[in-house]
C-alpha cells in the first residue's frame, strides 16, 4: 500500500467501524468452529500496522508476517511486544517452522499488486498450519466493485466468493463456511464503483483536474461509528442463521486444512481415505 495508507490505516483500526466488526466476526468463527478458542497459535498474515493481531492475542500466541517496513515500525509504536517477522508469503517457508499454527488469519492481502499468485500464497499458507488447522479469509469481492480506493492500496485484484472457495479448495483445505460482509453497503459501492468508471471514460475525452486519492478511513463521530460497526456486525451474524444475503462489498470465509492428506502424496492421502 501507500504511505498514506498505512498511515490511515494505523490511526483508525483500533476503533473504525469497519475493522472492529471484522474482528468481531474472525472471533465469533473461532467459537463457532474450532475445537477451542484459546491458547491458539495464530498466523497472521500481512498483519499490517497490527490492529488485528492485536486483537485476536485475545485467543493465544500471535505472530505477524508483514513486508513493509513502514507497517512494522508503526506496529511496534503501537503494539511493542507484538511478534512480527517482516517478509512476503512467497518467502514465508523461510521464514517460520512449517506446520506450526493453529491459525491463520488473511485479512485483505491476497487482492495486493505484490500477490503475484494467490494459490501459491495459500498453499505456503497451509504448508505453515499444523494438520486440522484452519485459515479465516477476508477479501474485497467483485472486480466490477473496483473504485479509486483499490489504486489507493494498490490493489491487483478483487475475488468473486466461488473464486475464493476455488482456491482454498485447491490448496487442498475444506471450507467450512462463508459469508457477504457488508451487504447493507453494496448499493453505495456499486455507485461508487460507476462514478469511477464515468470518470475513466471523461478523462480519455477531457483533462480533469488531478483527483485526490482518498482514505475510506476517514474518524466517524463516535455515535455513528458503533451504529455502523454493530449494522455490519449483526448483519454479517444473521448469515450464520442461515440468513445470507447474495451480495455484499467483501467475502468472510473460514476453512480446514484436513490431517489426514498432511504431508502425503496425493495417490497416499486417497488411498488411506477410500
Amino acid at each position: 500500500m501507500q504511505s498514506n495508507a498505512y498511515l490511515a490505516l494505523a490511526a483508525t483500526e483500533d476503533h473504525g467501524w469497519y475493522y472492529q466488526a471484522r474482528i468481531q466476526a474472525v472471533h465469533t468463527l473461532v467459537r463457532k468452529f474450532l475445537p477451542r478458542s484459546w491458547g491458539l497459535d495464530i498466523l497472521d498474515v500481512g498483519c499490517g500496522t497490527g490492529g488485528t493481531s492485536h486483537a485476536l492475542e485475545k485467543l493465544g500466541r500471535v505472530t505477524g508476517l508483514e513486508p513493509n517496513a513502514l507497517a512494522i515500525g508503526l506496529l511496534q509504536a503501537k503494539y511493542p511486544t507484538l511478534n512480527v517477522v517482516q517478509g512476503t508469503i512467497a518467502q514465508l517457508p523461510g521464514l517460520v517452522q512449517q506446520s506450526s499454527y493453529d491459525l491463520a488469519t488473511v485479512m485483505g492481502v491476497l487482492y495486493h499488486r505484490n500477490v503475484a499468485d494467490p494459490g501459491s500464497a495459500l498453499r505456503n499458507i497451509s504448508a505453515a498450519l499444523k494438520p486440522d488447522g484452519w485459515i479465516i479469509w477476508n477479501e474485497a469481492a467483485y472486480p466490477f466493485l473496483a473504485r479509486k480506493h483499490d489504486r489507493f492500496v494498490q490493489s491487483q485484484r478483487r475475488f468473486y466468493p466461488r473464486e475464493m472457495r476455488g482456491l482454498l479448495e485447491e490448496a487442498g483445505f475444506e471450507v467450512q463456511f462463508g459469508s457477504h460482509l457488508l451487504a447493507w453497503a453494496f448499493p453505495i459501492g456499486v455507485a461508487l464503483a460507476a462514478a469511477h468508471q464515468a470518470r475513466k471514460l471523461v478523462s480519455a475525452i477531457l483533462p480533469l483536474k488531478p483527483d485526490r486519492d482518498p482514505a475510506d478511513d476517514r474518524p466517524l463521530p463516535a455515535f455513528l461509528n458503533s451504529a455502523l460497526r454493530r449494522v455490519t456486525y449483526w448483519e454479517w451474524h444473521a448469515s450464520l442463521k442461515r440468513l445470507k444475503f447474495p451480495f455484499g462489498i467483501s467475502y468472510l470465509v473460514i476453512a480446514r486444512k484436513p490431517a489426514a492428506a498432511v504431508g502425503l502424496p496425493s495417490y497416499v492421502a486417497n488411498s488411506r481415505a477410500a
